[in-house]
């Protein structure tokens, strides 16, 4: 696996969406060499350099550092994809409108942005889908997404997109559960027709640390080399633990639920490269798990 890029001295740097994995991520990464402010949605949680921002609510109501910050990493969003197919206009507000108008704020101060995107604004019919194939999103968060893409690359040069995998966490509740039940001696059920191309936290880190650093506008994949299902990945860490692989029980998924299914997850490599990076195999995803040891 890769390191993380702790040391990179990014300048002054701005982490939208404290609350999110990847951003509190960035800030362990970012504190110790760089002036870093972050922004909550959370009234009464601000203080500090942690500034009130809420995409939700209207731009005179945001609160942004008083001097424009080197480098801003998008990572505030509504995520669920239940939510956006639920609610596809409000949450385009946030994840669409509201992020394109912060954007464009940060890049006419002279701020270099990078926006955290996702595999999902494609269909997942192609393998290995390069940078500049065609958007086929098939949820409402993969069509928002892909429209944050198409307008933040009308900003310039000072914007970079960034296309994680699947990423894992060190205390993730859907991976510790079956580590629980497997050491219980307890049968899990993972999907077989689901697929992800999963990436630690650490390296999605890095590979953000990186692009910024080099102020490498344009888009960028970071993802697993190749697509894992979730039935591999129960038997990936069943193996880890020395469980009863017989536990392992593969279901399909309930295709009622309102989630994108892509048959391929793995992105074509675009940009990694450049940065000194490899894609890692999806079996090292989980090597951050603490549940693990």
């Amino acid at each position: 696996m890769n390191s993380v890029a702790v040391g990179t001295a990014l300048g002054s740097v701005l982490v939208a969406g404290a609350e999110s994995n990847i951003a509190r991520g960035l800030l362990d990464a970012l504190m110790s060499a760089n002036q870093v402010w972050s922004t909550t949605r959370r009234a009464g949680t601000q203080g500090g350099r942690r500034l009130f921002l809420d995409l939700a609510e209207t731009p005179e109501h945001w609160s942004l550092p008083d001097v424009p910050p080197d480098v801003a990493f998008l990572c505030a969003a509504i995520s669920s994809q239940e939510q956006c197919g639920a609610y596809p206009e409000q949450t385009r507000i946030v994840n669409v409108l509201h992020t394109v108008e912060l954007a464009g704020r940060l890049v006419a101060q002279g701020t270099f942005v990078v926006f955290i995107s996702t595999n999902l604004v494609f269909d997942g019919d192609a393998p290995l889908a390069k940078a500049d194939h065609p958007y086929g999103a098939q949820t409402a968060y993969g069509r928002q997404k892909a429209e944050a893409e198409q307008r933040l690359l009308g900003l310039g040069h000072r914007v970079a997109i960034v296309r994680p995998g699947k990423i894992v966490v060190p205390d993730m509740p859907l991976f510790d559960g079956w580590i629980g039940a497997l050491r219980a001696g307890q049968a899990i059920h993972p999907f077989e027709d689901l697929t992800m191309a999963p990436v630690a936290l650490s390296f999605a880190i890095d590979v953000l640390c990186r692009v910024a650093a080099a102020r490498r506008s344009g888009i960028v994949h970071a993802t697993a080399t190749h697509d894992i299902t979730y039935a591999q990945a129960a038997g990936i860490i069943a193996q880890r633990i020395g469980a009863d692989r017989q536990l392992v029980q593969p279901v399909p998924r309930n295709r009622s639920e309102r989630i994108a299914a892509p048959r391929y997850a793995a992105l074509h490599p675009a940009g990694l490269a450049e940065l000194g990076l490899d894609a890692p195999p999806p079996e090292c995803a989980f090597d951050v798990l603490r549940a693990l040891y």
